[in-house]
């Protein structure tokens, strides 16, 4: 049986929190919170060293700020 398991990255206030997420679910689950960073940077290599092996990777939510248009 598949994991089907994954991290969401979501900005609150002025930090990141990660969250251990399913992809069956149809709305994400803000009760798991697997970390709490203090940059975006700091975010991504606490998910990528996280001891928690995740099927579908990574979703970052509250990021618009980050991106150019």
């Amino acid at each position: 049986m598949s994991a089907d398991n994954y991290l969401l990255i979501r900005k609150e206030g002025d930090v990141f929190v990660g969250y251990h997420q399913f992809v069956s679910s149809d709305e994400p689950n803000y009760d798991h919170r697997w970390f709490t960073a203090d940059s975006l940077v700091e975010a991504i290599l606490t998910a990528q060293l996280a001891e928690m092996w995740t099927e579908y990777g990574y979703r970052f939510v509250g990021l618009e700020e980050y991106l150019e248009e």
